[in-house]
């Protein structure tokens, strides 16, 4: 993965919901002594880091300018207990497939139950 992917993958998390593209925004400067700057804002957290614009390190590339500044931006976002407790809660998503599978799970231990019920019932019959 590179930090571009890790970031969005974090922050969707954080923000508990899919990214737009002006959720995250990456704003790349070619510099006149050469290579290229990228300044990211993060608008989608609110709070602080709505209004805080990270800078990564000056590159060769442009992916590579874009690489160090989501490096940099998740580095500060990690740090932020709050925001890591949201982004390890489970999603309404895994919540809701949970309970379904849970649902899933304790009906077919019933049916099996009931199966087995009705096995014993029959040898019963069958002995007496």
């Amino acid at each position: 993965n590179t930090a571009k992917t890790d970031l969005n993958m974090h922050v969707s998390r954080m923000a508990r919901r899919h990214l737009g593209k002006q959720d995250i925004c990456y704003e790349t400067t070619s510099l006149d002594q050469g290579g290229f700057q990228t300044k990211l804002t993060i608008s989608c957290l609110g709070g602080i880091w709505a209004l805080h614009a990270f800078v990564g390190e000056i590159s060769s590339q442009k992916s590579d300018a874009e690489n160090s500044v989501a490096a940099v931006a998740l580095g500060a976002l990690k740090q932020d207990e709050h925001l890591m407790g949201k982004a390890a809660q489970p999603s309404s998503r895994m919540i809701k497939a949970d309970r379904f599978f849970e649902s899933e799970a304790a009906k077919a231990a019933l049916a099996a139950q009931a199966a087995q019920t009705a096995q014993a019932d029959q040898t019963d019959q069958t002995d007496q």
